[in-house]
């Protein structure tokens, strides 16, 4: 068995569901033997998956039945419009919470991740005060050299972090409450 394939399937299976959620909305077409995008996805699945041993099959081409995947993107669209609600939820939070702090944000347009710039970190290297914050908080940022971005950025010697909104609720403010915690200590000394 190859277990990268399991993986790839999970994309590939994401990949279908959004292809089928798009044309549903109206965003593209499925025309001519597509029309039935379960046909296509069941035809690209048999073509793919010769590498997976037998169990492994067994258990992935029951995705492909009518029914069963029908169900399937069911729960895909229900996770996907939760997870959207909580990415929104969380990104609201945070600007609320960091008030004045705030400095500037990249725009979000897709996706579960957002920098942001606040008033904190000025004159501070960034891998440094990342450091600083987790062994402080246990809390990992992830600050924009981590990326290696080569990106049009504004920069006026504050740095940008990564925030990842995907994280449930509760889980997410527990902690950035604890960031702002951090933030009103390191701000009073």
């Amino acid at each position: 068995m190859c277990p990268p394939i399991l993986f790839v399937t999970g994309i590939t299976l994401d990949l279908c569901f959004r292809i089928v959620y798009l044309s549903r909305r109206g965003h593209f077409s499925l025309d001519g033997k597509y029309k039935n995008p379960w046909s296509f996805f069941s035809g690209l699945y048999d073509r793919t998956s010769v590498i997976l041993d037998e169990r492994t099959r067994g258990i992935i081409s029951g995705l492909f039945e009518k029914e069963h995947v029908e169900e399937e993107y069911k729960r895909h669209v229900e996770e996907m419009t939760a997870n959207i609600k909580t990415v929104q939820t969380n990104m609201m939070y945070v600007i609320n919470q960091l008030g004045e702090r705030l400095i500037r944000s990249t725009r979000r347009d897709a996706g579960f991740n957002w920098f942001i710039q606040i008033n904190n970190f000025k004159g501070l290297d960034p891998m440094k005060t990342s450091v600083k914050i987790f062994q402080d908080t246990g809390i990992a940022i992830l600050p924009e050299p981590c990326f290696k971005l080569n990106s049009n950025l504004e920069y006026d010697d504050n740095f940008w972090f990564r925030v990842s909104l995907a994280v449930p609720r509760d889980a997410f403010e527990n902690n950035f409450k604890r960031f702002i915690s951090y933030l009103d200590k390191t701000e009073r000394r």
